[in-house]
């Protein structure tokens, strides 16, 4: 380490900045370290938010990414409930909105994202809500109680995580999604097939091309919805759930190269060598260098945590983790590895028709990624095969004999 680095500022409570935070000490820094967060709650989970939280299999408590008593031991100063309202990048300072300022020899930038707004009439009506927080999470708990018909704007993991939920609660359910799939974003078609098929045979009604026009109220009231079509559905709670923005305005206005995220070279660096920027917030190169992405997910926040704290304590080195998500949707575990966005090629193994399957994706006969449904096996062989660079065959993998484990033993074997 070198000697000038004594004070760490870390802004953002989430799961990459409470990794950072500990990696630091694992890597044997024994300066301050300040962990900024604007909620006042202990950091905390997200993705049970939408799933085992919303249902109350999960307590608040069991939510928590770090123990205040670890957090103690480990000497790591929090600062919850505080808003960061600017940076000094000439001083080397984090201006807190309440007038205090933390000096930092390095800062590390783990803002998160916020919820996508919608912008049509009746978006800020009562009973109308999006679910990022735990804040958010207990008040469409509260609601969800008391609700019977209920309006996803947003097809994506959120939206489609809540349906299940809310059909298993035996509740009425919409979904609206503008595109022309569920989940088209990350998902290849045959994925989304399967999980439209499965909301729909659940009892959902799914809607996808097309948009919704206004939230339709009497009186202040919530009545529902209306597409763009002229078509309404009746609603006494809606859900919007159409994406994330990154929290990148501090660093914008501190002259950080942004562009949907704050911009970072693969040892997490941005444009000011001193800080740093890592999980949903930060736009890396990843999946192997080949194209610059923002990824939102708690491997790619905690794995990036551990990377910057070695970057500071040893020396630079690329950041080259391969990606991987989960999704629990109904009796359903959908478990993805790699970006498969580009794939030109795709060969499913397993029957969809038994809820068990996996699909592999190509792209000019180089293995990309994998999304598994309730094959855990599949998921972890194709995280192996990415992480070593192992050369796949699409035409071996293709013959219906032939599993994914065989194709890696034949990929090694020569």
């Amino acid at each position: 380490m070198s000697t000038e680095i004594e004070r760490i500022v870390i802004a953002g409570a989430g799961q990459a900045g409470v990794q950072a935070a500990l990696s630091l000490r694992i890597e044997g820094f024994t300066g301050k370290i300040a962990l900024v967060g604007d909620e006042a709650f202990l950091p905390y989970q997200r993705p049970p938010l939408s799933k085992a939280y919303l249902k109350g299999n999960v307590t608040r408590d069991a939510l928590q990414i770090a123990k205040p008593a670890l957090l103690a031991e480990r000497n790591i100063d929090l600062h919850l409930g505080e808003v960061v309202s600017s940076i000094d990048r000439e001083k080397k300072c984090l201006l807190l909105a309440e007038g205090k300022a933390l000096s930092y020899d390095r800062l590390i930038l783990a803002t998160g994202t916020r919820s996508r707004p919608l912008s049509i009439p009746g978006a800020n009506l009562p009973g109308v809500v999006m679910l990022r927080t735990v804040t958010d999470a207990d008040c469409l708990a509260r609601l969800l109680g008391g609700a019977r018909q209920i309006a996803i704007i947003g097809g994506g993991f959120i939206g489609l995580e809540f349906a299940a939920v809310a059909r298993e609660l035996d509740k009425q359910v919409t979904v609206i999604e503008a595109s022309s799939r569920v989940m088209m974003r990350a998902v290849s078609p045959e994925i989304s097939n399967f999980f439209e098929k499965t909301h729909r045979d659940k009892g959902a009604t799914v809607i996808c091309n097309e948009g919704v026009s206004e939230i339709v109220s009497e009186n202040n009231q919530l009545k529902g919805i209306r597409l763009a079509s002229g078509k309404e559905f009746p609603a006494d709670l809606v859900m919007i759930g159409v994406g994330a923005l990154p929290n990148c305005g501090i660093a914008e206005a501190a002259g950080l190269a942004v562009e949907d995220g704050i911009l970072v070279n693969d040892a997490l660096q941005t444009s000011d060598s001193h800080i740093f920027a890592i999980g949903d917030c930060c736009r890396v190169r990843a999946d192997g260098g080949r194209h610059l992405t923002r990824i939102e997910s708690v491997q790619n926040a905690t794995d990036q945590g551990r990377h910057a704290a070695y970057v500071i304590m040893k020396a630079p080195s690329p950041y080259q983790a391969v990606p991987w998500f989960w999704s629990d949707q109904y009796e359903y575990k959908l478990q993805m590895a790699g970006l498969i966005s580009e794939a030109d090629t795709q060969i499913i193994k397993g029957s969809p028709a038994d809820g068990k399957f996996s699909v592999f994706s190509f792209k000019s006969g180089i293995f990309i990624g994998s999304e598994s449904v309730n094959s855990p096996l599949d998921h972890v062989l194709t995280r192996k095969a990415l992480n070593e660079n192992i050369a796949l065959s699409p035409d071996y993998l293709s013959d219906a004999t032939v599993s994914i484990k065989q194709a890696i033993e034949a990929a090694t074997a020569t």
